[in-house]
């Protein structure tokens, strides 16, 4: 028969083998709070990259749009709509027509810059829709039959610009205009 004296001894040794309850239940729950902790992290950094990615939208438009030489371009630009100058511009190698273009084109591709910016997510699409939308679709459609007219001989000017004006309004002009 067994020695009921010592049994106890033995419990107590096979227990001691173990680890305490505590030391078992530290792991996971230093790593769930690792978790919790690392997904705060990632959340409050895409909340930070998004704020900056909209104060940079608004600081790269302004920096630009501030600039002596963007108003001479939209200056020409305004000039060669009000005027109704487009067929003018875009067939005429005078001197003062092809100045007139090359300004155009240059105030136009800003928006074709702020469009990529805003496919490759540099820029807030929310920010600038709600800044400069309607502009950007007036001027699309201001301008695209002397964008047609140029894609005769350069087939991809403009197609970021198109399609960021189209995004904004499914209604804007997509072909030649009768100006």
């Amino acid at each position: 028969m067994e020695d009921t004296a010592t049994f106890p001894l033995e419990a107590q040794a096979a227990l001691e083998a173990y680890p305490p309850l505590w030391a078992l239940l530290a792991s996971p729950i230093v790593l769930i709070i690792s978790v919790i902790i690392a997904a705060a992290a990632f959340w409050q950094n895409k909340r930070t990259q998004t704020r900056t990615r909209r104060m940079d939208t608004l600081i790269r438009v302004l920096d630009v749009e501030m600039s002596e030489k963007y108003r001479s371009d939209h200056d020409a630009f305004v000039r060669v709509r009000d005027e109704k100058l487009w067929p003018q511009i875009t067939s005429s190698d005078r001197a003062e027509d092809v100045e007139l273009r090359r300004r155009v084109q240059a105030y136009l591709n800003h928006y074709e810059i702020v469009a990529l910016g805003v496919e490759e997510n540099l820029f807030s699409k929310t920010i600038y829709r709600k800044w400069m939308g309607s502009v950007l679709v007036r001027d699309w459609n201001d301008s695209v039959g002397f964008v047609e007219e140029m894609r005769q001989n350069q087939p991809n000017l403009f197609l970021k610009f198109e399609g960021l004006a189209k995004e904004f309004d499914p209604a804007v002009i997509n072909h030649k205009s009768s100006d």
